[in-house]
C-alpha cells in the first residue's frame, strides 16, 4: 500500500502474488518489492502499476535499489544483480550460505555478507570479486558503512569494522549485550558515529554511542630504563 505522508490516505494498493516480509525499496520512479516466492516486482511510485516481474531462485533475504540496477540476496546461495530497466540479470554471484540483509554500496562496489560467515565486496558492474574477508562471527544483519570502514554485526555482543577499500580488520566494538535492533550510523557527523541498542538480562536495555577515535588515548609515560644523571651544574667554555 502507498500511504499519503500528510494524512494518511490511501494513494494505491496492489495484491502480491506471495507473501512479502523484506522491506521494499525505493529508486528514481519505482518501488520493488521481493516476495516469498522468488518473484521481485517492480512497480510505478506514483500509480502502482507494474512495469516488469522477475525472478531468483530462493527466496530473497535482502534487497537494495539503484537507479540502473538491483542487488538481491537470496537463499539459494546467490547474490544477484538484476537490470532496472527490465528485471533482467546482469550477473549472479555463488556463495557458500544464504545472503543475509541488505547489501550496501559505494560509487563502484557492492558489499554483503553471507552465513558462511564472510564478508564480500564484488563490482557493480561485473560482479568480479574485489576482496573476501572471514568473519569471527555469525552476521544477523547486512553491513554499514561509517566514513572509510565496514561494521559488521553478528550473534557475538561485539561490532567489527573492516577498511572498505580491502576489507582488512581497522577495530572491534564492545556492546553491553545482544544487540536489540539494527545498528544506525548518524549521518551529517564530522566523524563515523553509530548508536547501538543493546540488551541484558540483568541490566534492561542500553542505548550506546559510538564514535571514531582519532587521538590515541592518553596512557602515563613509565620511567626510563637506566636514567642518565647530568650534573648539577654545567660549565660552558669558548
Amino acid at each position: 500500500m502507498a500511504l499519503s505522508a500528510a494524512d494518511g490516505r490511501l494513494i494505491w494498493h496492489r495484491d502480491l502474488p506471495s507473501r512479502a516480509r523484506v522491506q521494499p525499496a525505493l529508486a528514481a520512479d519505482r518501488v520493488y518489492v521481493a516476495a516469498d516466492d522468488g518473484r521481485i516486482v517492480a512497480l510505478r511510485i506514483d500509480t502502482g502499476v507494474p512495469v516488469w516481474e522477475s525472478r531468483v531462485d530462493g527466496t530473497p533475504t535482502g534487497l537494495l535499489a539503484l537507479a540502473d540496477r538491483l542487488f538481491i540476496g537470496s537463499t539459494d546461495n546467490f547474490f544477484y544483480c538484476m537490470s532496472a530497466a527490465n528485471g533482467k540479470w546482469d550477473w549472479r554471484w555463488r556463495t557458500g550460505a544464504d545472503v543475509v540483509g541488505v547489501p550496501v554500496v559505494d560509487e563502484r562496489t557492492v558489499y554483503f555478507v553471507s552465513l558462511d560467515n564472510v564478508l564480500r565486496a564484488l563490482s557493480q558492474k561485473s560482479g568480479v570479486q574485489q576482496w573476501v574477508r572471514a568473519l569471527p562471527l555469525r552476521p544477523t544483519r547486512g553491513p554499514i558503512v561509517a566514513g572509510g570502514s565496514l561494521v559488521v554485526t553478528g550473534v557475538a555482543p561485539s561490532l567489527r569494522a573492516y577498511k572498505i577499500s580491502d576489507g582488512s580488520p581497522v577495530g572491534d566494538m564492545a556492546t553491553a549485550g545482544e544487540l536489540a535492533a539494527p545498528v544506525y550510523a548518524i549521518p551529517g557527523s564530522p566523524l563515523p558515529t553509530l548508536l547501538v541498542v543493546s540488551r541484558d538480562l540483568v541490566s534492561g536495555a542500553t542505548m550506546t554511542l559510538f564514535r571514531r577515535q582519532i587521538e590515541p588515548t592518553l596512557t602515563p609515560l613509565a620511567p626510563l630504563a637506566n636514567p642518565i644523571a647530568l650534573p648539577a651544574k654545567l660549565e660552558i667554555r669558548n
